[in-house]
């Protein structure tokens, strides 16, 4: 959101930025972006104050809360309040998930992926009342500040040395949060078997789970793992990519759109992930845009197996110039994401009345591969595993 406001700005709007309660990690970096920010503390009387005294055209709502959340019911008043002041409202909406309350006061949903669009048609369009104008809009780079933050080759070693690995070493990384809920435990499984194949390889991961770094010292595989903190610091993130050979990112329940997979093709580092399954109707949902950021063999590969990514870590490991194809061919598909090119389609759609011209049809059968076989026995098995994925999964 702080990127689509930029781009807001940069094409001459006024912006507002405005939080239901307060304490959000990028606050302040909005109260230099923003024209004002307001922060209601679940005041949405203050939320009606402002709107008698702005005039306000577009508002940009982003997110999907639960109805178990503090702000669900308060954030339903406040989308009545706007759309009783007559404010087209524009939902970027991260996940394929429905809500029949929450709908009604939209009159645009983008969806952050194709992948997540086609999940939600796939999963409601039957069920749908209301036909309203649906599509996908990427999640923007900020490319400006992404390119001022590139490294030369004596920094990149520099950075490398002081993060203690050899000038030798071929590293792995992997940028994430230290979200144990989301975390997938293929880099840490895959090293005893990639040594036989590179002995000198290192594993930079920026951040990590506590209960996964216990793993790895108790698996006496601690030597590989280069463990740096949590941070939202982009610039320090910027050159943590930097540090990599090649990324890989896997996630137990995919990525809607995935934005460390775009930010490490940027920097030209090949990506390697791993499928996540395209389930109908499950228990334990799960989205994943890998298939549309990762063209396979283009930019990186997407891998079904923990062996299948071995396999394809060798490769880039020996064949330099497939490396270096598949290298410069990253900056390629990360310009699709860049900010200016993501505003402009942003905005295009909601001022021309955009309506959607993807042949759902084609897209469906695309993405079928990709689904589980719908009979009763692997229905009931998938969401068997899902129950259980969701009350407990292995550390």
């Amino acid at each position: 959101m702080e990127n689509f406001s930029l781009g807001f700005k940069k094409k001459g709007y006024q912006v507002f930025a405005c939080w239901i309660f307060s304490g959000w990690v990028r606050q302040k970096s909005f109260e230099t972006l923003c024209d004002e920010v307001i922060i209601l503390e679940g005041n949405i009387e203050k939320m009606k104050a402002f709107l008698d005294n702005h005039i306000i055209d577009l508002v940009h709502w982003h997110g999907f809360d639960s109805i178990f959340s503090k702000r669900y019911h308060t954030s339903l008043q406040i989308l009545q309040m706007i759309k009783a002041k007559g404010i087209k409202v524009v939902e970027t909406a991260p996940f394929s998930l429905y809500d029949r309350n929450l709908e009604i006061f939209l009159d645009q949903r983008f969806f952050v992926s194709e992948s997540s669009l086609v999940k939600f048609f796939w999963k409601y369009g039957n069920t749908i009342k209301k036909k309203k104008l649906y599509d996908f809009v990427y999640n923007p780079l900020d490319n400006t500040k992404l390119w001022s933050y590139i490294l030369s080759q004596e920094e990149k070693r520099e950075l490398r040395k002081s993060y203690g690995i050899n000038s030798d070493d071929f590293v792995i990384g992997k940028i994430w949060r230290a979200n144990l809920w989301k975390w997938d435990d293929t880099i840490i499984d895959i090293i005893p078997s990639l040594l036989t194949y590179i002995p000198n390889v290192k594993i930079v991961i920026r951040a990590i789970p506590e209960e996964k770094k216990t793993k790895i010292i108790e698996s006496n595989l601690e030597k590989y793992f280069i463990f740096l903190p949590e941070t939202v610091d982009e610039k320090e993130l910027a050159q943590t990519y930097q540090v990599f050979d090649i990324m890989l990112h896997t996630s137990r329940i995919g990525e809607s759109f995935g934005v460390s997979l775009v930010e490490a093709l940027f920097f030209w580092i090949p990506v390697l992930t791993k499928d996540t399954d395209f389930m109908k109707f499950t228990f334990f949902d799960r989205d994943n845009s890998q298939w549309e950021i990762i063209k396979n063999g283009f930019n990186g590969f997407i891998c079904r197996t923990n062996q299948e990514v071995i396999e394809k870590i060798q490769v880039l490991f020996s064949n330099k110039l497939l490396y270096q194809k598949i290298a410069s061919q990253n900056i390629e598909t990360s310009s699709q994401f860049f900010i200016d090119t993501i505003i402009d389609t942003f905005l295009e759609k909601i001022f021309s009345s955009h309506v959607s011209s993807l042949d759902f049809g084609l897209i469906f059968q695309r993405y079928k591969k990709r689904v589980v076989d719908e009979n009763y026995s692997d229905l009931l098995f998938t969401n068997i595993k899902a129950i259980f994925e969701k009350v407990y999964f292995k550390i």
